[in-house]
């Protein structure tokens, strides 16, 4: 376990996965889900070579290659090497080996950077490609938080306020984890502040893709803490709860999506595809700040 410590947040990071398992305030008040298998035992994975799940767990590349991964892919599952460490920085690394050529037959290294900034995480995924080929991939962050973060409040005093005013349709989500663009959901809010109840997750994650919104606040009018996410290098964010009446709620930046039921089974044919050409390196960057 590593950590990094200021005079306003503390944050501690596994290897497996390259994964936060902690961030508390000075005075140890926790705003990180800290996992439980009664509702989701993750924490805040990357989702890495894919954004949740590909149709039946199988694509093909346009040369015939197979491409079978689980959802989100093998890298929050992958033990990363440390390859730096500061007083306010930690860089974890992931290459391509043999394990992962065989789910996903590129090679490509993948970075992931924290930053303790102040009273802001700076949370960067920089993805290269030593190969003569184009990489092909997506890539996304699945933070969860507690919900409420204050013991005394309740997952439905929390709302969830955009930065700007949204569309108010959602992808739609499918049998099999697939998603639909063109049967979407109308959501019952006002495009900038989007109360939390619990049935909003009983089909899924609500996905709004192509969101023009780059910033959300998660807080409650009846307490004095929450967060802030920024989010400008990424396309579509989901937000999530896993329908169980669980205290968390998950805030995703993804560049990629599942599978939708209109799109084929090639992969490079996918929505909101990803591309680092050969000797290229793609960087995204989200930031959480904590009050």
């Amino acid at each position: 376990m590593y950590q990094l410590k200021n005079d306003h947040l503390r944050l501690l990071v596994t290897d497996q996965g390259a994964m936060l398992t902690s961030i508390q305030s000075v005075t140890g008040l926790e705003y990180l889900w800290q996992g439980d298998p009664a509702h989701w035992a993750g924490q805040a994975p990357i989702c890495f070579p894919i954004c949740g799940g590909l149709r039946h767990g199988r694509a093909v590349t346009r040369s015939q290659k197979a491409i079978v991964l689980g959802r989100h892919g093998f890298a929050r599952n992958s033990r990363f090497d440390l390859v730096e460490q500061e007083a306010d920085r930690l860089l974890f690394r992931l290459q391509s080996n043999s394990e992962t050529l065989s789910m996903f037959p590129f090679e490509f290294a993948l970075e992931i950077q924290y930053r303790l900034v102040d009273d802001y995480v700076r949370v960067t995924y920089a993805v290269t490609n030593p190969a003569a080929e184009v990489l092909p991939f997506f890539i996304g962050g699945h933070p969860a938080f507690n919900c409420p973060i204050e013991e005394h409040l309740d997952f439905s005093d929390y709302d969830v306020r955009f930065d700007q005013e949204i569309a108010t349709q959602v992808l739609s989500n499918c049998e099999g984890g697939l998603l639909s663009s063109e049967n979407r959901v109308q959501l019952d809010f006002d495009g900038r502040h989007l109360p939390l109840k619990q049935e909003l997750f009983k089909d899924g994650a609500l996905i709004f893709d192509q969101i023009t919104s780059k910033a959300v606040t998660l807080t409650s009018p009846k307490g004095s803490h929450g967060l802030e996410l920024t989010y400008p290098d990424f396309k579509n964010l989901l937000i999530w709860s896993s329908g169980t009446n669980a205290p968390f709620v998950a805030l995703e930046p993804w560049n990629g999506l599942a599978t939708l039921i209109e799109e084929s089974d090639i992969f490079e044919e996918k929505r909101d595809l990803q591309l680092a050409l050969p000797g290229e390196t793609k960087a995204y960057t989200y930031s959480m700040r904590f009050f």
